[in-house]
C-alpha cells in the first residue's frame, strides 16, 4: 500500500489518523513523498493499493476500485488567499465563501 508521507502531507496525516483510529497496521506500506506518486506505483504495480484523495479515485474509477472514507479522520482543511489584489482572485475567493458552495464541499468532507 502507498501512503503519502504524514510527516509532509495532509493525506499522509489523515491516512495514519484514519488506520490508528481503527487499529489497522497496513503490512507492506510503502510511504512516498506525495498522494500522486502513491497512484504512479498503483499504475505501474509497485503497489497494490493507494491512499487518494476523491478526485484522483473518480478520476481512475474505470480502473480501480474504491471506498470513500469519511470518519474516523479529522477533516481536512484547506485555505486559499491571494498575494496580489486582482479582480479574478476576489471573484474567487469570494465564490469560495458562498454558501452553495460551502455546503457541497462540506459534503464532500470539504471546510473552508
Amino acid at each position: 500500500m502507498a501512503v503519502p508521507n504524514p510527516k509532509g502531507t495532509i493525506y499522509g496525516n489523515r491516512a495514519e489518523e484514519f488506520f490508528k483510529n481503527i487499529h489497522i497496521h497496513p503490512i507492506n506500506e510503502l510511504t512516498v513523498s506525495m498522494m500522486p506518486q502513491g497512484i504512479n506505483y498503483l499504475q505501474m504495480n509497485i503497489v497494490e493499493c493507494a491512499v487518494a484523495n476523491e478526485v484522483m479515485a473518480l478520476f481512475l474509477k474505470n480502473k480501480y476500485s474504491y471506498i470513500e472514507i469519511k470518519k474516523n479522520y479529522t477533516p481536512i482543511i484547506l485555505g486559499f488567499s491571494s498575494i496580489k489584489k486582482s479582480k479574478t482572485c476576489v471573484d474567487f475567493i469570494k465564490f469560495l465563501k458562498s454558501e452553495k458552495i460551502k455546503k457541497y464541499l462540506k459534503s464532500r468532507g470539504i471546510c473552508i
